[in-house]
């Protein structure tokens, strides 16, 4: 009985360091990539200095880093019509959005919105990194996010992450994606 004991606390021991060290695994797989998109410019911090990448990331915040990533910052696309009820020129996020639109990088909904400020989900951040890198003719079948988490998969844009599609992602999921892009060779849309 006695060994059994100690069998057990050994083996819940061993448990808890492993996750410990997944937990601190990802956490530096999501500082080293931080570190180096603020290097680029492509992550920016709160005002209290942190980089929040605990944080869940909105819609509008992902159009914002696709756009430094892209170098459209300062010089945006502006399609003559955004076609989103719920993101008006007066919008903070406008001219980020309209980017991403413009290189038919997102989509909005059924309903004619966008829903910037929505949580995005790692299904919906493959998808945006899949057109933006111009993997889209690659994509095959209709199971949505599936074939597009496929191609991703493929060409490591989920390197070291493994996510529910559904799930909004965190600013650290994001810059671990984006890093992982930086290496990807970018195909010429059709």
């Amino acid at each position: 009985m006695k060994n059994r004991r100690i069998k057990i606390i050994v083996s819940v021991l061993i448990i808890s360091l492993i996750t410990v060290q997944s937990v601190f695994a990802q956490n530096t797989a999501y500082e080293v990539a931080a570190e180096k998109m603020v290097a680029l410019g492509l992550l920016k911090g709160y005002e209290d200095g942190s980089l929040g990448l605990e944080r869940n990331l909105r819609r509008v915040e992902f159009c914002a880093i696709l756009s430094r990533m892209l170098g459209y910052e300062d010089d945006p696309i502006l399609p003559p019509l955004l076609p989103f009820s719920d993101v008006g020129r007066d919008y903070w996020g406008y001219n980020y959005i309209a980017t991403a639109y413009g290189l038919k990088a997102v989509e909005g909904y059924d309903d004619g919105t966008f829903k910037p400020d929505e949580l995005i989900t790692f299904g919906q951040a493959v998808t945006i990194l899949v057109r933006t890198l111009g993997y889209a003719n690659e994509v095959k079948g209709t199971k949505w996010p599936d074939n597009y988490i496929e191609v991703g998969k493929r060409l490591g844009i989920t390197t070291q992450l493994q996510l529910e599609y559904n799930k909004p992602v965190t600013r650290g999921d994001i810059a671990v994606m984006v890093t992982n892009c930086l290496g990807i060779a970018w195909s010429s849309p059709n």
